[in-house]
């Protein structure tokens, strides 16, 4: 009889630990990318030849801006903007998934260049590397880029 006691009493631990053990939590898997939240930033400014620094001009205000944002597998994001009064624009956030060895282009252009004038995009590129020296897969990562479109010519 108490070999009966006690094979029943082992039974019972059993499965009370049988029902304890099923409450684990389940882990979920670490993204295999990083977010990166992505403004643009920019100016449409004219140089002369020979000028060092571009200026804010009359020609340079309300000016019909593109701003592509590319990510390495492709995707991409418009934005049709124009320049303010300061002859500057800027984007709204543009949320990616970075993944392993991809990067992120800006480019930034107007869509009408006078006669005259020659253009110089604006262009800017985020490496892989810049951001996963800084932040893990699963976090997230904000980044500004600034661009500036010259319009090169005689004024």
């Amino acid at each position: 009889m108490k070999t009966k006691i006690i094979i029943s009493l082992l039974g019972l631990l059993f499965i009370a630990g049988d029902f304890v053990g099923s409450c684990d939590e389940e882990l979920e898997p670490k993204p295999d990318y990083i977010i990166v939240n992505v403004l643009t930033k920019g100016s449409l400014l004219f140089k002369s030849p020979g000028s060092i620094e571009g200026t804010c001009i009359d020609t340079t205000k309300n000016v019909p801006i593109r701003v592509d944002v590319t990510e390495g597998g492709g995707e991409q994001s418009n934005f049709f903007l124009q320049t303010s009064d300061h002859c500057e624009f800027a984007t709204e956030t543009v949320t990616i998934r970075l993944y392993r060895e991809q990067q992120i282009e800006i480019k930034a252009y107007a869509e009408q260049v006078p006669g005259g004038y020659t253009q110089v995009r604006g262009m800017d590129n985020l490496k892989w590397i810049d951001v996963y020296s800084v932040k893990d897969f699963g976090e997230t990562y904000n980044y500004t880029s600034n661009v500036t479109i010259y319009w090169l010519g005689d004024q």
